[in-house]
This record gives structure tokens, C-alpha cells and sequence, in this order.
């Protein structure tokens, strides 16, 4: 699995709406792996995960090691393990039969001095030490003892850093990784499969280090016409029974104010409430383009019409049941008004969620 998150606000001051899209790129982690940006906290970049014994109900030392991208006062570390998904803020299900009650520190390197801070439930380890000013750096911790979850199949930690030394208060740096608990598999590099997924407001040739781009400015709404822009996200796998690609979010809002999401493929509609995406080269209005590269990934059919709209929570965009090579698609944005829309600051965060399938 592997996540990228689309977050964009749509502002409209004395009668100006302006609408911004962040886009960040996936990390990969043993496979799979989920990853969120909110606004007010960093990615932790490299991070990774080592499972030493990884079958079910048995008890594993757990390397964590990744980056601290925020330079800064450091005063803890919290580590939420999670049966649903590793997506940071949202509510998370302890794994089954999964504890970390009988957890030791047994190893520290980077920045250093934590200890264990007690009174965590269960699927929750925090490291606490007295809060000082540390360098963005690579860390690593070991942990001995960690009883792993009785169910086969993929788990999720999250990573949080603090200022404080408990982990109360606001994070620092966010981070997720997914990890596969199994009685049948062994995880090696003999085995290098990868999905490779980015996003950008433009991505050059079929190569995400190319991806550039995390802002886009709708301008000034009109009554009279609509409004767009795009964005393009791309994948690959080499994975046998391929990924699909969901789009998670709402609509804009402010306050109670809301511009209407279209529910079925339309066609721009002036004056209307609409906000609405799809994947291919429009006409009307003339934006996006098809999508492009040697890949075989098929965009869904509410997306895959011309100068039709749409959007909803927790759709498929794209998928492919099958290894694909790299394929790169243009989300083409709409947004119309009608004279009575309130004025205010509109804002929506979206999710771009690429998961492999298993």
C-alpha cells in the first residue's frame, strides 16, 4: 500500500475565492505503506520498520528508524499501533491480541536519552526525555518485547514527535508505515516488490523525482463561468494483482456554507453550486488531459467521460489488476457558483489513497 494526501483551501475574500491544493509524495515501507501531511505538521521522511519475528502471537523486537524533518525542541516520541490504517488523526483500532505492556527500550541512536513513559494502553508506546532544541537527523529505536497481534495480515503504526516529554499537546513531525504479520511468508530482499505512487502539480516524463508543485490558484470566481485547474498523480507496481486508487475528502465548506459536490457525472453548469474532478481532456471547459504512459491503469467510468464531472467520498479513480508500468493522470478540477453563495474562506482537504491489491 502506499498514500498521498491532495490538500487544497479555497478562499474568497470581498468576493474572491481562492483555492490551493498541497500535494505531497509516498514513501515506500515493506510493500505497502500509508502516509498523511496535515497542516501543521511535517512528514517524517525515511522511515522504515523491521519486524524481527513476524508471525502471529509471538513476541518481536521492532527497529523503527527515519528522519526528523522539524528542527527544533524535541522532548518525545509516540508510536500508535493500529489494526484499520496508519492515516494520523483518525480513529485507530488496537490489533487484536497485540501489547506492548512488557516493551523495553533496548537501543537509541540520533538524538537520545529516552526512556520508557508509563501508563500507555495497550497499542501505544511513547519514549519521553527532557525537552531540548535537536537538528533535523536520523533516528533509530529498538524495542524488545512487543507482543505481536494474533491476526494474520497487514498492520499499521503511526509516528508522532512532540515537544513535550508525554506526547501531550500538538505534534511536531507525522509519519505511517504499514507492516505484514504472517504464518506463511517471509519478508526478504529477495523479494523487491514496490508501488510506486506521486503526486504533483506537475510530474515530468514518468519519473516522481520529477513531480514539482504543491500549490494551485483558482483566481477569481465568476457567476458567469467556470473555474478550474489541474493536478496529476501517477503509479506503478510490479505486484502481481496490481492497486486501486481512491480519492477521500468533502466538498468546500465555510461554516455551514457549502459548495455542492456533483453526486452523478454532469456536465459545467454556470451559476450552479458544483465541485466535481475527472480524469480526462475536456472541453468544456477546455482542461486536463488523458492519461498518459505505457501503463495499462484504467480510470473508473464516473471519471472517465469527457467534460463529466464528479465526486464522491472514498471513490475509486483508477485501478489495475495486474503488475502495471508507470501510468500518469491528470485530475481536472470544476468549481462553479451561483450569485447566492456566501462569502468566506472554503476550505476541503483531500486525500489521493493508492493501496495494493493482495
Amino acid at each position: 500500500m502506499f498514500q498521498k494526501w491532495l490538500e487544497f483551501e479555497l478562499r474568497k475574500l470581498h468576493g474572491a475565492i481562492f483555492l490551493a491544493i498541497l500535494l505531497v509524495v509516498f514513501v515506500i515501507s515493506q510493500f505497502v505503506g500509508i502516509y498523511q501531511q496535515q497542516a501543521l505538521a511535517d512528514e517524517l521522511p525515511n522511515r522504515s520498520l523491521q519486524v524481527i519475528n513476524p508471525l502471529p502471537s509471538e513476541t518481536s523486537a521492532y527497529n523503527f528508524s527515519f528522519d526528523l524533518a522539524t528542527a527544533g525542541t524535541l522532548g518525545s516520541i509516540k508510536f500508535e499501533f493500529c489494526a484499520n490504517n496508519s492515516i494520523y488523526g483518525t480513529s485507530c483500532d488496537a490489533p487484536t491480541g497485540f501489547s506492548a505492556n512488557a516493551v523495553a527500550l533496548s537501543s537509541q541512536s540520533g538524538v537520545s536519552g529516552f526512556s520508557l513513559v508509563s501508563g500507555m494502553p495497550p497499542n501505544v508506546i511513547v519514549i519521553g526525555r527532557s525537552p531540548s532544541n535537536v537538528p533535523a537527523q536520523s533516528v533509530e529505536y529498538l524495542f524488545n518485547n512487543v507482543l505481536n497481534t494474533n491476526v494474520t495480515g497487514t498492520s499499521y503504526v503511526r509516528i508522532s514527535t512532540y515537544a513535550s516529554s508525554d506526547a501531550t499537546g500538538g505534534s511536531i513531525d507525522q509519519g505511517g508505515i504499514a507492516y505484514p504479520i504472517t504464518s506463511a511468508l517471509d519478508i526478504s530482499t529477495e523479494v523487491p516488490q514496490y508501488l510506486e505512487f506521486c503526486t504533483g502539480v506537475i510530474i515530468a516524463n514518468y519519473t516522481c523525482a520529477s513531480a514539482s508543485g504543491d500549490q494551485i490558484n483558482f483566481g477569481d470566481f465568476s457567476t458567469q463561468g467556470p473555474s478550474s485547474a489541474t493536478s496529476q498523480f501517477m503509479a506503478a507496481t510490479n505486484a502481481n494483482s496490481g492497486y486501486n486508487i481512491y480519492v477521500n475528502g468533502n466538498s468546500l465548506t465555510s461554516g455551514n456554507n457549502v459548495i455542492d459536490a456533483i453526486t452523478t457525472p454532469s456536465a459545467s453548469k454556470s451559476g450552479t453550486n458544483q465541485f466535481g474532478l475527472n480524469l480526462r481532456a475536456n472541453s468544456d471547459p477546455g482542461v486536463g488531459t488523458d492519461p498518459q504512459g505505457p501503463g495499462l491503469t484504467a480510470a473508473s467510468p464516473s471519471y472517465n467521460q469527457p467534460n463529466l464531472f464528479d465526486f464522491k467520498n472514498g471513490d475509486i479513480l483508477a485501478s489495475v489488476d495486474t503488475s502495471d508500468s508507470y501510468r500518469k493522470f491528470t485530475v481536472s478540477y470544476l468549481v462553479n457558483i451561483s450569485p447566492s453563495q456566501p462569502a468566506g474562506d472554503y476550505v476541503s482537504t483531500m486525500y489521493f489513497i493508492c493501496l495494493a491489491n493482495f
